[in-house]
Formats: C-alpha cells, structure tokens, sequence
C-alpha cells in the first residue's frame, strides 16, 4: 500500500475523539508500509497517564497541519535553482 501523504517530520492533527489525544498536533515519527491497519506512528509533546508520548494510527485519522522543514541542504539548492 503506497501512503505517500504520510512521511516523517510533518505535523498532524489526530481526528478519533475517544483517544487520548484527540485533536492534539504530533510529529509523525514513522510510517509502516506494509499492509497494517495503524501504521503511522505519531510522537505527542505530552504524555499520558501512563507516561507514553507516541501512539499508531491509520493513514484516514490524521489532519496534515504543516509539511516537515526543509532542511540547509534543501533550501540552498532551491535558491541556486531560483537564481538560475
């Protein structure tokens, strides 16, 4: 299964509201692709009662909010392709 929306470093937003981070914004940490219902696991700034920050969730459940920052290599040859 091809999850091209889900990549490392982009910041969501959670939709289930019976979890405990329901609308909350996470960083994905990592995305399985394999053919798995919750593949995409999120890293939260809070923890839960029981001191966990990260949880899996499934590709449907989870709000794009920002793409992950470019990095210094990136930006530099942006800007050298902008020039030219």
């Amino acid at each position: 299964m091809n999850r091209p929306r889900e990549r490392p470093g982009r910041r969501t937003r959670t939709a289930p509201p019976r979890r405990y981070w329901a609308n909350e914004l996470g960083t994905v940490a990592s995305v399985d692709q394999s053919n798995v219902r919750y593949g995409v696991t999120v890293r939260f700034e809070k923890v839960n009662y029981q001191g966990v920050n990260s949880n899996n969730y499934a590709v449907d459940e989870l709000i794009e909010v920002e793409a992950p920052k470019a990095k210094a290599k990136a930006k530099a040859k942006a800007k050298a392709k902008a020039k030219a």
